[in-house]
């Protein structure tokens, strides 16, 4: 398959590339040459910045993966300049689309939040669903076969956000660990799951949305952080405090990753993954996607600490006083 990667050297559009030239694919890039720009050689590299100049793209394509568009100019231009020359469009979307509000079964069809009013392209977290709302509805304009993927949290190796990796790291470190004391659904998927199910789905003839997310059993956040744990170090003590004190005192989810300190985006961790399997995706265990976190942040990252998360001053500091 001749696939055109929008993106492609970090993370979810990194894992993809990669499968897609061990599945023998003959793959394309085009992105800044600004991260990761030394990756993938044996990859055709187009550079160019997609909200300014897409001209470069004159090739022709099966199938064109976007995992880079935020706003619906980005979809707009890039459908102009392939028009006629890509089939399968796949677009990297998020269940952050949904209304939050929401409660039932959040399948593909739940009411999603519109686009930001006054129109907008600055991305920040009260716009990105608008924005990748209006990305999706964007491409009702493509004449060719549309597929929209709607991850959720993902875990993995070259996981450019830096939440998950705080959990492996600081089991790492031991001793007494601060963990939110909470009810919080969460629902995650390993980046190499999403990323394999991604390709597949380009060789069949299925469109419309699909839900990539987690198993519809859904577990909670201490659960996630106690199974890194048993992963990690055993040894590591886990102190639950209530999110309560923990929000009194000024916490949020850049301090403890993945929990969503009582904000309502919690009830967007109860999505219904049953098309997406219904068309192949399957999920490894869980101690795979932890493993694997933790020997790239040592391999590639020293063990330094990762951007988001507690200091080990600051954990101190609360767990001195109880928080």
């Amino acid at each position: 398959m001749r696939l055109l990667v929008l993106g492609g050297t970090q993370f979810v559009g990194r894992h993809l590339v990669a499968e897609a030239l061990r599945r023998g694919h003959d793959v394309t890039l085009f992105h800044r040459g600004r991260t990761n720009a030394d990756l993938f050689p044996e990859a055709t590299h187009v550079h160019g910045d997609r909200l300014v100049d897409v001209s470069t793209l004159t090739g022709t394509w099966d199938a064109v993966v976007d995992v880079s568009a935020y706003v619906p100019r980005a979809v707009d231009m890039m459908m102009t300049q392939l028009a006629g020359r890509a089939g399968t469009y796949q677009f990297v979307s998020t269940i952050s689309v949904y209304d939050p509000e929401f409660v039932g079964k959040m399948d593909e069809n739940a009411p999603r939040v519109p686009a930001p009013e006054p129109a907008t392209e600055e991305v920040s977290p009260a716009t990105y669903g608008g924005l990748k709302t209006a990305c999706e509805d964007a491409l009702d304009a493509w004449s060719g076969p549309v597929q929209i993927v709607r991850p959720g949290l993902i875990i993995g190796s070259y996981d450019a956000t830096e939440r998950y990796p705080y959990w492996p790291w600081r089991m790492q470190r031991g001793g007494d660990v601060l963990v939110p004391e909470t009810g919080q659904p969460i629902q995650w998927i390993d980046a190499r799951d999403l990323t394999g199910w991604m390709l597949d789905l380009l060789g069949t003839d299925a469109t419309g949305p699909f839900n990539a997310v987690g198993p519809n059993e859904f577990t909670t956040l201490p659960e996630l952080i106690k199974a890194t744990r048993d992963v990690v170090n055993p040894s590591a003590n886990l102190v639950m405090v209530p999110e309560t004190e923990l929000m009194e005192a000024g916490l949020t989810g850049a301090d403890l990753p993945f929990w969503f300190a009582g904000a309502p985006r919690a009830g967007i961790m109860q999505v219904n993954s049953d098309h997406a399997q219904m068309h192949g995706l399957k999920y490894r265990p869980l101690t795979f996607s932890v493993q694997d976190t933790q020997d790239w942040w040592n391999r590639e990252r020293g063990g330094a600490k990762p951007k988001n998360g507690l200091t080990p001053e600051r954990e101190a500091e609360l767990l001195a006083g109880r928080v």
